[in-house]
């Protein structure tokens, strides 16, 4: 069906959003019959057959779920975690592509009063929970929420330690509540390069010792300017509704005559048909 759609003039639109080996293998698959690629990140075009003609329309968060609906000290009170106490954290997917156990090598390098928070569901919730916990019996678990502002006020620091990420929406959720952050060179880090820092960076499979000094940076007094700049320059480019002006342009231009066709989304990929 969609070879005969391209061959009368119509185009397909193919949305990649992540960047491993299962989507490269799926992109690959439809490229005989996509017209036109787009691409939430420059590092996630690495996942297409070719980058070069890819164009990038940086992902959005949905402020809406960023909005606290309860104090700081009342989510931490309900964690059970003591006024003293920083919390490192991490927030969505427990799955090992995530490297979710990373705030537990970075809460164990740091020692108290640091305290390491999941805040995550998924097929190895139990597993990773487990795991932590045998390191760090105190780790806090907590499950999926929509209101995501509410736990990342309650966290000190957001730790993105994936090995690579499309456009991590976790990270700029993190950015746009105000809560400090380190992460590894993937997604939508690249937005520093246009921008200016917005998170204390390491390295690709980070050792506890780096993560241990990324932490104590991004929550230090001297780190709180990258902080609030982060937040505004979500708050301005990054959101749902700065995501769709990109997309009313592009498919509206000469060059994409798209407009009014139906939307349908797969992930990881979004197919862009009449």
């Amino acid at each position: 069906m969609l070879r005969q759609f391209v061959h009368k003039g119509g185009r397909v639109i193919v949305v990649g959003h992540g960047h491993c080996e299962w989507t490269m293998r799926c992109l690959s698959a439809c490229s005989p019959y996509v017209t036109d690629w787009t691409a939430v990140s420059r590092h996630a075009t690495m996942s297409f057959p070719d980058p070069t003609r890819v164009k990038v329309l940086h992902n959005g968060i949905d402020t809406d779920r960023c909005r606290p609906t309860r104090t700081r000290d009342e989510v931490r009170v309900e964690w059970g975690a003591r006024p003293d106490e920083i919390m490192v954290g991490y927030v969505g997917r427990l799955s090992a592509e995530k490297n979710p156990l990373a705030v537990v090598d970075a809460a164990e390098a740091l020692g108290p009063p640091y305290r390491a928070v999941l805040v995550g569901g998924g097929p190895g919730t139990d597993w990773f929970v487990g795991e932590a916990r045998k390191r760090l019996p105190n780790t806090i678990h907590q499950p999926p929420v929509e209101q995501v502002g509410d736990v990342y006020r309650a966290l000190d620091c957001f730790i993105l330690a994936s090995p690579s990420e499309g456009f991590s929406l976790a990270l700029a959720e993190a950015w746009y509540c105000g809560c400090p952050t380190v992460a590894t060179p993937v997604g939508a880090t690249e937005l520093t390069e246009e921008h200016g820092p917005l998170a204390v960076e390491v390295p690709i499979n980070p050792t506890a010792d780096q993560l241990a000094e990324a932490v104590r940076g991004a929550i230090s007094p001297e780190n709180r300017p990258v902080v609030e700049r982060a937040a505004q320059v979500v708050a301005t480019h990054y959101t749902a509704t700065a995501m769709c002006r990109r997309w009313r342009e592009y498919l509206t231009t000469p060059l994409n005559p798209i407009v009014g066709r139906r939307f349908v989304s797969s992930s990881p990929l979004s197919l862009m048909t009449r």
